[in-house]
């Protein structure tokens, strides 16, 4: 008897648990724990149970597999309640492919990064590359500048010592090379994070980016263009 009321006890505990928030279920498997705030025709609005006060998030229905709400209550979505009536008609194949579900549109965090490594990991992995990149120029620029200190000091203060002379022209050399490698390191750098930030802005958030001026690096030439 006793035990019974232990597993009584342990069942009503879970269960409040579970329902002391909304859970929303994608269709492929993954759990938010939320407060979902608005359901719309083709969308739902959410804030993260963790963070309440936080962001507002939106996701498309077609996203969607189940929500099952902190009261109980189970609300299923399929394809054919997610998409408009006329979507399940026959249409061309031109019209399919433009039907495809988007990626999840989220309102800005107002940090971009946290948001790209939340839902991007592979663009926040290619703006990280491409810090990186530009962490190597500044190195190498910084390698050129006490090169060359050190190279011109030598050559103008021993201009009767031909070895130290010469000692100091290698070292103007190889401060000269560390500045010009340094310059391809930023152009690429700058372009991976760029093109990061562009791309995460236009497949994630709800609003597209405003035009600008694109840098775009070949593997054999560099030319500049303009996104609108």
């Amino acid at each position: 008897m006793k035990i019974s009321l232990l597993s009584a006890a342990c069942f009503i505990f879970l269960s409040c648990a579970c329902f002391a928030q909304d859970i929303i279920v994608t269709h492929d498997s993954k759990r938010i724990n939320a407060k979902v705030t608005e359901v719309n025709e083709d969308n739902i609005r959410y804030k993260n149970f963790d963070n309440l006060d936080g962001p507002v998030y939106t996701l498309l229905k077609s996203n969607i597999s189940t929500i099952v709400y902190q009261n109980g209550q189970v609300e299923t979505f399929t394809q054919e309640n997610s998409r408009p009536a006329e979507a399940t008609q026959p249409v061309p194949a031109q019209r399919q492919r433009a039907q495809t579900p988007e990626p999840t549109r989220i309102v800005s965090s107002g940090n971009i990064l946290a948001d790209m490594q939340t839902y991007s990991p592979a663009l926040y992995a290619q703006y990280r590359a491409g810090k990186k990149t530009n962490l190597t120029g500044w190195i190498l620029v910084g390698s050129g500048a006490v090169s060359n200190f050190f190279g011109i000091g030598f050559y103008i203060a021993n201009e009767e010592d031909v070895v130290m002379r010469k000692t100091g022209i290698a070292l103007i050399a190889v401060g000269s090379a560390c500045f010009a490698t340094s310059i391809p390191m930023f152009i690429i750098g700058g372009s991976k994070k760029s093109s990061a930030i562009r791309n995460f802005n236009r497949q994630y958030y709800s609003t597209q980016p405003a035009s600008h001026f694109q840098l775009n690096v070949y593997p054999n030439r560099i030319g500049v263009a303009y996104t609108f």
